[in-house]
C-alpha cells in the first residue's frame, strides 16, 4: 500500500479504534499458485493487548479448518490482515473549484506477520471471546448455555483460530487533508447530505482526522 506521509495513521489508539470498528477482515496469505484471500472475524486481543497508544498490537481470529488459507496458517506462511475503515467516492462538485478531479477517501489498516495458530482450550477461548465482542452490543445479548456449549465444543475443531503479533502495521486515512479547510467542510456537508452519495461514517471519520466538531 502507498503510504505518503501526510495520510500515515501515527498514533496507535486510532490504529486499534479502526480496527475495533471494522473487525470483519480480508485475510491475504500465499500457495503454491499464488494469493489467496478469505474473509474472517478479527479482533484486539482483550488478554494481551494493552490498548491505547501501546506499540505491540496483538490480534485474534480465526478461519474454517476447510477454508483454502488454513492450510498456509498452519504450515506458518505469512499472513496479510487487511481492516477496511469507512470509505467513499468525493465528487469535484463538491469543492467548488473550477478545476478539480475525482477522488476516493478511505481509512484503512494493513497487519502482517505470522500467526500462532492455537489450540485446546486457547483455541476454543477465541471463539468465546469473538462470540462475547459482538453480543455485546446486543440486547438482550445471547450467551453460550450448557446445551449451546456442547454444541460449540463439536464444531470448534472444524476452526482455526490463530493469534497474530504482526511484524509490520501499516494505516492510512486519506480524508482530504491535503485541501483547504473551506473544502474539507465542504465535502463533509456533502457526505451528510441525504442523497445517493451519503456516507456519514465517513463525514464522521473526516471530522475526527481533520479534528472538526463531531
Amino acid at each position: 500500500m502507498l503510504l505518503q506521509p501526510h495520510y500515515a495513521i501515527e498514533r496507535m489508539s486510532a490504529v486499534r479504534r479502526t480496527i475495533a470498528a471494522n473487525s470483519f477482515a480480508t485475510l491475504v496469505t500465499s500457495a503454491g499458485e499464488g494469493a489467496i484471500a478469505s474473509h474472517v472475524p478479527a479482533l484486539l486481543d482483550p488478554e494481551h493487548d494493552n490498548g491505547g497508544d501501546a506499540e505491540e498490537l496483538v490480534l485474534i481470529a480465526h478461519t474454517a479448518r476447510a477454508d483454502p488459507v488454513s492450510v498456509e496458517l498452519e504450515r506458518g506462511a505469512e499472513a496479510l490482515l487487511v481492516f477496511m475503515g469507512s470509505h467513499g467516492y468525493i465528487s469535484p462538485l463538491w469543492y467548488g473549484e473550477r478545476v478539480a478531479l475525482p477522488t476516493w477517501n478511505f481509512s484503512t489498516v494493513h497487519v502482517s506477520g505470522i500467526p500462532e495458530v492455537l489450540d485446546g482450550s486457547e483455541a476454543f477461548a477465541v471463539l468465546e471471546q469473538t462470540i462475547e465482542h459482538f453480543e455485546s452490543a446486543q440486547k438482550p445479548r445471547w450467551r453460550l448455555t450448557d446445551e449451546s456449549l456442547e454444541y460449540a465444543h463439536r464444531l470448534a475443531p472444524l476452526t482455526v483460530p490463530f493469534r497474530l503479533r504482526p511484524r509490520r502495521v501499516l494505516a492510512k486515512a486519506k480524508l482530504s487533508q491535503d485541501k483547504a479547510t473551506q473544502i474539507r467542510s465542504s465535502v463533509i456537508d456533502a457526505l451528510e447530505r441525504p442523497g445517493a452519495y451519503a456516507n456519514p461514517g465517513l463525514a464522521r471519520e473526516m471530522r475526527r482526522a481533520l479534528r472538526m466538531p463531531l
